[in-house]
């Protein structure tokens, strides 16, 4: 990366930049145009609930302040994206070593968004590492994410496993968007100091 970025929790004053580099970032991402507004609207809804609800975080320009990246996380109590779920009609079998039901607690990350000047640069990488570390904290075992397919060899490189394939059913219009469930179990606080001392 070569600009220097840091990492702090967002506030609701970020939401207008914020949801600005959302809509930036999931043009890029987003290979269907027809989903794109649905898709667009879904995810400002689950980033406005997360700055609100104090689990977002957001990664700003060292010298000008100016925000290329966010993340954050929602519980499973606070989680309305289960109700826009249906079982893919095809359900593709998951790849060996991938953890289909881990056990504990789990929470949800959305919103994972960076400015496509800033993409390739690590900083997806860094996102997802902090929004791990603050699961950890917050007790949650297990984090989750649905993802586009694009999406998938990036979840993939940070420990993530296929844990089965849903139809993400948007509201208001209906259209069916194919997505991929992905796992990964949070390493306890011990079993991190375990490894850094092993290392």
């Amino acid at each position: 990366m070569t600009e220097p970025v840091r990492v702090r929790r967002a506030h609701v004053d970020d939401l207008p930049v914020l949801q600005a580099l959302q809509a930036r970032s999931l043009r890029v991402a987003c290979s269907a145009p027809e989903t794109l507004g649905p898709l667009l609207g879904l995810a400002l809804a689950c980033q406005t609930g997360r700055v609100v609800g104090d689990t977002a975080w957001l990664a700003e320009t060292a010298d000008e302040g100016r925000i290329v990246a966010a993340v954050g996380y929602v519980a499973p109590e606070e989680d309305l994206t289960p109700s826009l779920l249906a079982e893919a009609e095809k359900t593709a079998p998951v790849p060996a070593g991938g953890d289909a039901a881990p056990a504990g607690r789990s929470g949800r990350i959305c919103g994972l968004c960076v400015d496509p000047g800033f993409a390739g640069r690590g900083l997806e990488r860094r996102m997802i590492a902090q929004v791990e570390a603050e699961m950890r904290a917050a007790g949650f075992a297990v984090a989750e994410v649905l993802v586009l397919p694009d999406a998938e060899p990036l979840w993939r490189s940070a420990g993530f496993h296929a844990a089965g394939d849903r139809v993400l059913v948007l509201p208001f219009c209906g259209l069916r968007v194919p997505v991929r469930r992905m796992t990964k179990r949070l390493a306890s606080r011990r079993n991190l100091r375990r490894t850094t001392v092993a290392a």
